[in-house]
C-alpha cells in the first residue's frame, strides 16, 4: 500500500514539474504575445467608442439583447447619459470580454504556429 502511495505522489509532482517545465520553457512568451492582443484589442474597442465610430446605443442594444432584457432599459439609459466618459471603458471591457471566447484559440493557434520565432526553441 505504501509502494503505491509513493507511486502515486511520484506521479503528481512529475506531473507538476513537467507542467511548471513547460510554463518556464513557454509561458512568458505566450503571456506576453496575450496581453498585447489584449490590451490592442481594447484599445480599438475604446478608440471606437471615444471618437463615435461605433454608436453606445447600438452596442447597449445588442447586451440587452443577449442577456434577454435583465435590467431596466430607462435606469440604464439615464447612468449611460451620467457617467459620459467612462462608459467607453465599460463597453469597452465588455465587448472585449465578448470577444475572448474567439480571441483565445486564435492566439493559442498563432502562438503554436510561430512557438519557435516566440521562445526561440
Amino acid at each position: 500500500f505504501n509502494k503505491e502511495l509513493d507511486r502515486l505522489y511520484d506521479a503528481k509532482t512529475r506531473r507538476f514539474r513537467k507542467s511548471f517545465d513547460f510554463f518556464k520553457r513557454q509561458g512568458l512568451a505566450f503571456f506576453i504575445s496575450y496581453v498585447i492582443i489584449y490590451a490592442t484589442t481594447f484599445g480599438l474597442f475604446y478608440y471606437m467608442l471615444a471618437n463615435n465610430v461605433v454608436s453606445k446605443h447600438a452596442i447597449f442594444e445588442m447586451l440587452f439583447f443577449l442577456t434577454n432584457g435583465a435590467f431596466d432599459r430607462v435606469k440604464f439609459l439615464e447612468r449611460v447619459e451620467q457617467w459620459d466618459t467612462y462608459i467607453n471603458f465599460g463597453f469597452a471591457f465588455v465587448l472585449n470580454e465578448m470577444l475572448e471566447i474567439i480571441r483565445f484559440p486564435m492566439v493559442m493557434a498563432v502562438f503554436l504556429t510561430f512557438r519557435g520565432t516566440f521562445t526561440r526553441m
